[in-house]
């Protein structure tokens, strides 16, 4: 975002012939920009063209984001079908109860070892290392980089602390169901 931004900025000055107008030294050597140049930047025109490069940089990112998104769902159709061959070619595909046409033998078996190993991982990480070192491997330590975050949240809970319990119950579904709604992150 800071980047689009200066570039957005860059764009603008570079539109407006700030960036490389001409200059001339005054008496004391310092160098300044020529007041023709000046009238120039604060012309309507100039304003006017450096908003359509603002409108014409933001439609560029725009068609970026869409053919990047793209790339991603065809690489993963394509990494899903190569999937798919490779179970076929090696006879890992699970046979056909024939008169039900549903698979013998599940992959929930081996979906549930994996969760049971999961939080088994899990539990020996927490054992081990604390509720920290379980919050920092999952990633859910994002206050700790940020200490401005941190304070904010700090004072959402001791304002929180105050109400009673209905209160601060409602308040938290409400505020969950906001973030869920509109996908915020944290990070």
């Amino acid at each position: 975002m800071k980047v689009s931004l200066a570039l957005l900025v860059l764009a603008a000055l570079v539109s407006a012939g700030a960036a490389f107008a001409p200059t001339t030294r005054s008496g004391h050597g310092v160098i300044q920009p020529r007041a023709a140049d000046k009238a120039a930047q604060s012309s309507p025109l100039t304003i006017l063209s450096a908003r359509q490069t603002e409108e014409e940089l933001e439609e560029d990112a725009r068609l970026k984001v869409l053919e990047s998104r793209r790339y991603q769902v065809r690489s993963m159709l394509k990494s899903s079908e190569s999937l798919r061959n490779f179970r076929i070619a090696n006879d890992m595909v699970p046979e056909l109860d024939p008169e039900t046409g549903k698979p013998i033998t599940s992959d929930s078996k081996s979906a549930l070892t994996l969760t049971a190993f999961v939080v088994a991982f899990g539990a020996v990480v927490l054992r081990v290392g604390g509720r920290a070192a379980l919050v920092s491997g999952l990633g859910l330590n994002f206050a700790q980089d940020n200490p401005e975050l941190k304070d904010q949240i700090d004072m959402v809970l001791n304002s929180a602390a105050d109400l009673s319990l209905p209160v601060e119950a409602a308040l938290f579904v409400l505020a969950w169901t906001f973030v869920k709604v509109f996908c915020f992150d944290a990070g």
